[in-house]
């Protein structure tokens, strides 16, 4: 069991290791880019295992948003904050080096959102249809269309330094949603498929997974 920390408006995080690892499995057919195993040895004396920070916030109340999105940014800035320093126009000094070992590191959040609509930067806002219950829209800075968020539903951030993994963001999305039919699969749910030409996870027509991300000098946001 995973003792994890709910808040309300300044967060209280604990943070808990995992350890990233090549998923095996079938793969699916691809489209718009095409996603391949990485090839990550699995032998501990040549391999620099890379972790990754879970903040799992999955089955706590639903957080605003902006909360999550401000969090976001957070972690965006430690990594660019850590690329500035491991610039070679940086003084690398032991002070510097030690506090590499603390700051920019790749996380994966996991959450749920009280109701809002987001809507990507060319995203068209007469797709918010009208409603009885007033629902918070957010313009934000990812692509993608018109997506609802709500209680119920896990939304899952991954903060993430592509250098370290592969730079290409045709894959990362091929990854995100390889990632989704793993997980689905593992829960036992059949019939979870991609469709051509377009982003995402589908069953029996019906899409299960979306996919909105931006990418600021190979580090990504939102998911």
């Amino acid at each position: 069991a995973v003792s994890v920390d709910c808040f309300v408006l300044k967060p209280s995080f604990k943070r808990r290791s995992l350890s990233v690892i090549a998923a095996a499995g079938r793969l699916s057919p691809q489209q718009l880019g095409t996603f391949e195993n990485l090839a990550i040895s699995t032998d501990e004396k040549i391999v620099d295992t890379r972790t990754v920070e879970l903040f799992d916030w999955s089955s706590c109340d639903p957080i605003s948003f902006q909360d999550g999105w401000d969090f976001q940014k957070d972690l965006l800035s430690s990594h660019l904050d850590r690329l500035k320093r491991e610039s070679p126009s940086d003084d690398n000094d032991d002070n510097s080096q030690q506090q590499q070992q603390f700051d920019g590191f790749d996380a994966v959040i996991m959450l749920q959102h009280s109701p809002v609509y987001t809507l990507g930067t060319g995203s068209d806002p007469d797709f918010v249809l009208g409603s009885n219950v007033e629902v918070e829209v957010v313009r934000m800075d990812r692509g993608g269309e018109v997506t609802y968020h709500g209680p119920g539903q896990l939304v899952v951030y991954p903060i993430l330094d592509l250098r370290g993994y592969k730079q290409d963001i045709h894959w990362y999305m091929r990854a995100m949603e390889e990632s989704i039919l793993l997980a689905l699969n593992k829960a036992g749910v059949q019939n979870a498929c991609r469709e051509d030409g377009v982003t995402g996870v589908w069953i029996d027509g019906e899409k299960v997974g979306a996919l909105g991300i931006k990418a600021r000098r190979w580090i990504t946001q939102h998911g």
